[in-house]
């Protein structure tokens, strides 16, 4: 369900995305990104999108819990990555290829996303150049995590990964079930169990 901006929010929103924003926009510039934005209220299970749209909307998660997962020919899921609030969502890879998503976003728990256009943040980049160093954070973010797990996939034991990604996320180790963790470590379910059971011993 969508809910028109209500303008007396502004302030409320802004100190939720002041560490990822703050930095980069003035009061007076979040006020007119603000003004261009929709709420887009998620149900626990709906998606923000889903194999084949065409993405070209960012979003501020303000409350609740993304997964981002792929899904293989034979039907089984990949976790990605999952995102709280203050954060940016998209699927960026698409969004900034304008090709269809290969990537569903799905909430884990019902979630307010704030929903701009690509296009109106490519606008405002051309006016405000700290807009560009707000996208380079964004993206250097993304990055970093994405290396970081290809790096402990490949080095790091089962078991330290899930320990670092406890680590890491405890908020959302806390929110979601083993088996969408064991899916982001990259192993089936059965496979976390026994080595969790296997260090417990």
């Amino acid at each position: 369900m969508i809910e028109l901006m209500s303008q007396s929010k502004s302030e409320q929103y802004y100190l939720i995305f002041k560490d990822l924003v703050g930095d980069f926009l003035t009061k007076e510039q979040w006020e007119e990104v603000y003004s261009s934005m929709r709420v887009l209220n998620l149900k626990k299970g709906e998606n923000l999108i889903e194999i084949g749209q065409v993405p070209t909307e960012v979003g501020l998660i303000s409350k609740g819990l993304l997964r981002l997962y792929y899904v293989d020919d034979k039907g089984k899921q990949h976790n990605k990555s999952f995102n709280g609030a203050g954060f940016a969502v998209a699927t960026f890879a698409e969004l900034l290829q304008r090709v269809p998503s290969r990537t569903f976003i799905e909430a884990l728990k019902d979630t307010e996303v704030l929903m701009v256009e690509f296009q109106k943040i490519l606008e405002w980049e051309m006016r405000w150049p700290k807009i560009s160093e707000l996208i380079l954070k964004i993206f250097q973010q993304l990055y970093l995590e994405k290396e970081q797990r290809e790096y402990e996939h490949l080095q790091v034991s089962l078991i330290d990964r899930f320990k670092n990604f406890q680590e890491r996320y405890p908020k959302i180790f806390r929110e979601i079930p083993q088996y969408h963790i064991a899916s982001y470590l990259g192993v089936s379910a059965e496979a976390l169990s026994r080595t969790l059971n296997k260090e417990s011993k």
